[in-house]
Order: structure tokens, then C-alpha cells, then sequence
């Protein structure tokens, strides 16, 4: 029994190994950044099996968070949709930089309605702020249509701090 967990154990380090390469290899190519975000975004979603993936920056000066790459949703809302924060409550979200799962979005209303209406479907969040120079820079979000509960080990993939 304890032999079938560790290779359970190795198989999945194994498959998170080779999705970090994947991202190294995409992150150093030679693609424009919203080509290597986009790429990045497909590789996360396609991956973890997930329904929805997309990278956002934050523009502090604007209180705006937009969206530069997703897949899950039409090119036509990354290209437009940006977020307006103006009741704080992305800011609030990640004052401490930690990553924050949310089981059933419709229970946070304040947060649905700052959504895309093209993700209104969607149940299940992990956003995983991206930090750089002790900073949360934009985030990372994954999200399901069906109620999920995100382990650690995807966590702790999605984890990342640049300094």
C-alpha cells in the first residue's frame, strides 16, 4: 500500500516537473510576452485540467487589474476586459501575498460582480498572486465550472515569488 503512494507521489512530482519545463522553455522563447503569457495560460489550463486560466497585471496607478492572457475565454474579453477595484476588494485580497481559493464564487457576490461576464458560469477560483520585489504585481487565476477543491500540491505549483 505504501509503495503505490510513493509512486502515486513520484508521478505527480513528475507531472508538475514537466509543466514547470514546459513554462521555463515557453517564458525563455523568443515569442512576444502576450504570446508567452497566452502560451502559458493553455499549458496551465490544459495541465491541471482546469476550465478557465488567465494572467492579470495590476495597474496600481488606475486601480484596474486586466487581463493579458487567458484561455477559457474569448481573445475578444482579453483584449479589453480589465477589472476596477474600486471598493478594494482584489487589494484586499492579497495584503498578505498569499494565494486565496474560493470553493463556490456565488458566495462572494462582491467578487462575482467584478468577474467577466463570460466567467459567470465558473464556481471554483484559486488566484495566486504574482509577486515581484515583495509586491503583487498581478495574479494568476484558475478557475472551474464544477466545485473544486484545489489541493496543495497545485497551490504550491502555481506559487512563485521573483525578487
Amino acid at each position: 500500500m505504501a509503495e503505490l503512494s510513493e509512486r502515486k507521489q513520484k508521478m505527480e512530482y513528475s507531472e508538475q516537473k514537466e509543466i514547470l519545463q514546459k513554462i521555463t522553455g515557453i517564458s525563455c522563447s523568443t515569442l512576444e510576452l502576450r504570446e508567452i503569457l497566452d502560451t502559458i495560460t493553455h499549458v496551465l489550463a490544459d495541465s491541471l485540467d482546469k476550465d478557465l486560466c488567465s494572467i492579470c497585471l495590476l495597474k496600481p496607478e488606475k486601480k484596474v487589474i486586466c487581463i493579458e492572457a487567458a484561455k477559457g475565454v474569448s481573445k475578444q474579453s482579453v483584449v479589453v476586459f480589465c477589472i476596477k477595484d474600486d471598493n478594494g476588494t482584489i487589494d484586499s485580497m492579497f495584503k498578505e501575498m498569499k494565494p486565496v481559493v474560493i470553493e463556490d464564487i456565488r458566495k462572494f457576490p462582491q467578487l462575482q460582480a467584478l468577474l467577466n461576464s463570460e466567467t459567470s458560469g465558473m464556481v471554483s477560483m484559486l488566484a495566486v498572486p504574482i509577486v515581484q520585489d515583495s509586491k503583487v504585481s498581478g495574479l494568476l487565476m484558475l478557475q472551474t465550472r464544477d466545485t473544486h477543491i484545489y489541493s496543495e500540491d497545485e497551490i504550491n505549483l502555481l506559487t512563485t515569488e521573483y525578487r
